[in-house]
């Protein structure tokens, strides 16, 4: 019987243990994301202002 519990408290213990990497690895990863998606956007934002001002002095 208390070879059961332990084995059922080390699961117990293993599984938090991973929930607590995996979100720790998510908020990492989500923060990747997030930086690229911004680096991203600045540069569709210069490039855009680049063409715009390309066009006008063809004007």
């Amino acid at each position: 019987m208390s070879y059961g519990a332990c084995l059922a408290g080390g699961l117990v213990l293993v599984m938090l243990y991973l929930t607590y990497t995996i979100k720790k690895h998510l908020k990492l990863i989500s923060k990747k994301i997030k930086s690229d998606i911004v680096e991203l956007g600045y540069l569709i934002i210069f490039k855009t202002d680049q063409i715009a001002s390309e066009t006008y002095i063809l004007d």
